[in-house]
């Protein structure tokens, strides 16, 4: 067994444990639920990933690498509806409100 990250946020730590089972490697939650605020220090008790065999540890840090990365935004867009040009920071169009593509 090896860590593959500790987070304390717990519906990003469901996102990929399911990713990584989804590509049929075995993991578990370490610390999923913490005891309260006590004796421990709040890094000691932050909820872990764990992968169950050592030799799939590379190929799960890459799927977790490469699915933790924001999306790059272009510097514009152009609503494939409407043909509104619009701003990277938008991801609805404001004129039909179509999603980015």
């Amino acid at each position: 067994m090896e860590k593959l990250l500790s987070i304390d946020d717990k519906i990003q730590l469901y996102i990929l444990k399911s990713l990584l089972e989804s590509e049929g490697i075995i993991c578990f939650i370490k610390n999923e639920y913490p005891p309260a605020a006590g004796e421990l220090p709040p890094i000691s008790a932050m909820p872990e990933l764990w992968v169950m065999d050592d030799s799939q540890y590379d190929k799960a840090m890459k799927l977790i690498h490469e699915n933790s990365q924001p999306p790059q935004l272009s510097t514009s867009w152009k609503c494939p509806q409407c043909g509104e040009q619009l701003e990277r920071q938008f991801t609805t169009c404001w004129h039909c409100g179509n999603n980015r593509v």
